[in-house]
């Protein structure tokens, strides 16, 4: 798990972290990133990297301070051993993404940048780690066209 030493530059290491990523946060990208970075901006880097992917929004409320009893059992089905998205928090005043997987058995792994290592819990330990829990951001499959974003 890639962590930061600064403080700016979440998201880059969120979405890295998420999809194990360990080229996706570069000097360039963090300079770039010194007053804050978005989710378009995150979807034309991984489009760049030759992901086509982008960032799209599965839960954001920014009146509620957590996320709804609704949304903190969402499960996994299918094939997949994991899912892959984004969690965005509020800690002292400042936005924070972070990366997490979610698992069939409806754990997660959080993958915070400003930690040392991840951290198995589930999304209704998130409600309670963090003041406000403010959006969750899935990872989607851009088919046969160029996300831009200026």
């Amino acid at each position: 798990m890639l962590t930061q030493t600064q403080n700016f530059g979440c998201g880059l290491y969120a979405v890295a972290n998420a999809l194990d990523l360990d080229n996706f946060v570069t000097e360039e990208r963090l300079l770039l990133s010194t007053n804050g970075i978005n989710n378009g901006q995150l979807s034309n880097y991984m489009q760049q990297d030759g992901l086509n992917l982008y960032l799209d929004t599965l839960y954001c409320d920014h009146f509620n301070d957590k996320l709804p009893d609704s949304w903190v059992s969402i499960n996994l089905t299918g094939d997949n051993n994991y899912m892959p998205f984004l969690i965005q928090v509020v800690i002292n005043e400042r936005y924070h993404l972070m990366g997490a997987k979610l698992f069939q058995d409806n754990t997660i792994d959080l993958l915070d940048s400003l930690q040392k290592e991840a951290i198995r819990c589930t999304l209704s330990d998130i409600n309670k780690m963090y003041k406000k829990v403010m959006a969750l951001y899935s990872f989607n499959y851009l088919e046969g066209a160029e996300y831009l974003y200026k």
